[in-house]
C-alpha cells in the first residue's frame, strides 16, 4: 500500500503485485518492470514507462496515465466513478487492445496526443469496439462485449490544449441512474419534491427528495457532477441565489450554493456546453439579449462566460446537440413569425448563427431530444389548440424533414422529452394537469410507436424539467 506522498518505483526486472495507490501517492512501472493488479484508489495515480507493463489494473477514481510504448495486459475495469486513464500514444496502432470493463458515466478515458476534433466521431459498434475519428485518424477501443450501454451516450471534449477526453453521457432527467428518464415533480406553495421512477415507459416508484425554501424557484434539472444521475437546481429570483439539490439513488444527498447571479438574467437551460457530460446553466437578460452561462465543475461554479448578444424579438426554446458532436448548442425562435435559428456552441463560446428556417406560428416548440436515435436532437413542434404534433428533424445544424407525429388530446400538455424506454430515443410526456392524468407517447425513428399510460398525480404538483 502506498499512501499520501508516497512512490513505489518497479524498476527493471521488478514485479508489484497487488498495490493499492492511495490519494496523493504515486506507482512508476519503469522499462521492463511489471505491476500486477494494482488497485488506483481516488486521487492516486499510477504512471507506466514506455516497455512498463501493467496487467488487470482497477482503476477506483484514481488515475492510470499509459505513456506511448507502455504495455497494458488483461482486462482494465473501472470501479465506481472519478477514474480516468490517460492514453499519451500519438497514433491509433498504439491504443491499448486489451478489454475495458466497468466504465460508466462520471469516468473518463483521455487521449493526451490525440488533438480534439470538433468535426470528430465516436461510434459504439458491434461488440461494443468503440471507433474514434479525429483529425483524420482513426482511434478504437474495446470494452467489456457483455457491458450494456443502453441509455448512455459516448461523448468527445477537448482535454488540455492538445487532448481528447472520452466520457459517458447519462440519461436526461435521470435521477437513480438506471438509464431511463423519470419524472420530477415540486408543490411550489409547499416546496415539496417528489420523483417519479420509470422503468419500460411505466411506473416504478415515488421518492420524496424532501423539503424546498419556497422563496427559490426549480429552474433547471441537469447533471452537475458527470455521474450520469440528474440534480436539481434552484434559483432565488429575487436575490439571484442558485443552488444545486444533489441528488443520488432518486433520493436528497445534499446542497450546494453556487453563489449569485444578476437578477436582470433569468435562466434559459441547462445544457452541456463544453462536451464533457457535466450540465451549466444559461443565463439570458430578455430585455438586452445579453446570454451568458456558468460553468459547472463537480457540482461547483467554475466561471462566467459571455456568450454574446441576441436580437430580443427571439426566445430561446431550446437546448440541444444539434450537430451531433457532445456539445449542446441554443435554439432561438422568433414566435410572431416562425423563423428560427442555432446559437452553435464549441468548446464552451460561440461558433456561429445557422438559420434553420420557418415554422407555422400556430405551432410552438414543446420540447427538444433525439426522436431519431442517431446522436443528433430535433425540435418537437405542438398545436396545442388541435393537439397536433410534428417533429423538425435536424441534421448538422440544418434543417432536414418534418415528420408528423399526430393527434393529441388537447387536454393534455407536453411537459416533458424523454427516454423513458432507455432504447436511445426520446419520447413524449404528456399531462393533464387539471386531473394529474400522464402519459408516454412512446417515438421510434421519429414516429409515434404507441401512448402507455403511467398513471395518476397529485395537481397540486407540476413536472419539473
Amino acid at each position: 500500500m502506498v499512501n499520501n506522498g508516497g512512490q513505489q518505483l518497479v524498476s527493471s526486472g521488478g514485479t508489484a503485485s497487488g498495490t493499492f495507490v492511495n490519494s496523493g501517492a504515486e506507482q512508476d512501472v519503469r522499462f521492463s518492470g511489471t505491476a500486477v493488479g494494482t488497485i488506483v484508489t481516488k486521487d492516486g495515480f499510477e504512471l507506466i514507462f514506455p516497455g512498463g507493463v501493467v496487467s488487470s489494473t482497477i482503476i477506483g477514481g484514481g488515475t492510470e496515465e499509459l505513456e506511448a510504448g507502455a504495455i497494458a495486459r488483461g482486462v482494465i475495469t473501472f470501479a465506481g466513478t472519478g477514474g480516468t486513464l490517460a492514453i499519451d500514444a500519438p497514433t491509433s496502432g498504439g491504443m491499448p487492445t486489451n478489454t475495458i470493463s466497468g466504465f460508466t458515466p462520471g469516468n473518463t478515458i483521455d487521449l493526451a496526443a490525440g488533438g480534439f476534433d470538433i468535426n470528430g466521431s465516436i461510434t459504439l459498434q458491434a461488440g461494443n469496439v468503440l471507433q474514434i475519428t479525429e483529425n483524420s485518424q482513426t482511434y478504437t477501443l474495446h470494452f467489456d462485449p457483455a457491458q450494456s450501454f443502453a441509455g448512455w451516450k459516448f461523448e468527445l471534449s477537448a482535454q488540455g490544449a492538445a487532448g481528447t477526453s472520452i466520457r459517458l453521457d447519462g440519461q436526461l432527467d435521470d435521477f437513480n441512474r438506471d438509464r431511463v428518464s423519470d419524472i420530477l415533480f415540486r408543490n411550489d406553495s409547499s416546496g415539496d419534491t417528489w420523483v417519479e421512477t420509470i422503468s419500460n415507459g411505466g411506473f416504478k416508484s415515488w421518492n420524496q427528495i424532501g423539503g424546498s425554501s419556497t422563496s427559490f424557484a426549480e429552474v433547471g434539472v441537469g447533471d452537475f457532477y458527470g455521474t450520469g444521475t440528474a440534480d436539481a437546481l434552484f434559483r432565488n429570483n429575487t436575490t439571484g441565489d442558485t443552488w444545486i439539490e444533489t441528488i443520488s439513488n432518486a433520493g436528497l444527498a445534499g446542497w450546494t450554493e453556487i453563489g449569485g447571479s444578476d437578477t436582470h438574467f433569468t435562466v434559459a437551460g441547462v445544457a452541456d456546453f463544453y462536451g464533457n457530460a457535466t450540465d451549466d446553466i444559461l443565463f439570458r437578460n430578455t430585455s438586452s439579449g445579453d446570454t451568458w452561462f456558468e460553468a459547472i465543475s463537480n457540482g461547483a461554479f467554475n466561471g462566467w462566460h459571455q456568450i454574446g448578444s441576441s436580437d430580443t424579438h427571439y426566445a430561446i426554446v431550446g437546448v440541444g446537440d444539434f450537430y451531433g458532436n457532445g456539445t449542446d448548442d441554443i435554439l432561438f425562435r422568433n414566435d410572431s413569425s416562425g423563423d428560427t435559428w442555432i446559437e452553435q456552441m464549441s468548446s464552451g463560446s460561440f461558433d456561429g448563427w445557422h438559420q434553420i428556417g420557418a415554422s407555422d406560428t400556430r405551432f410552438s416548440v414543446v420540447g427538444v431530444g433525439d426522436f431519431f436515435d442517431n446522436g443528433t436532437d430535433d425540435i418537437l413542434f405542438r398545436n396545442n389548440s388541435t393537439g397536433d404534433t410534428w417533429i423538425e428533424q435536424i441534421s448538422n445544424g440544418a434543417f432536414k424533414s418534418w415528420q408528423q407525429v399526430g393527434g393529441s388530446d388537447t387536454h393534455y400538455a407536453v411537459v416533458a422529452v424523454g427516454d423513458y424506454f432507455a432504447n436511445g430515443t426520446q419520447d413524449i410526456l404528456f399531462r393533464n394537469n387539471s386531473t394529474g392524468d400522464t402519459w408516454v407517447e412512446a417515438l421510434s425513428n421519429g414516429r409515434s410507436n404507441g401512448w402507455h399510460q403511467i398513471g395518476g398525480s397529485d395537481t397540486g404538483f407540476t413536472v419539473k424539467t
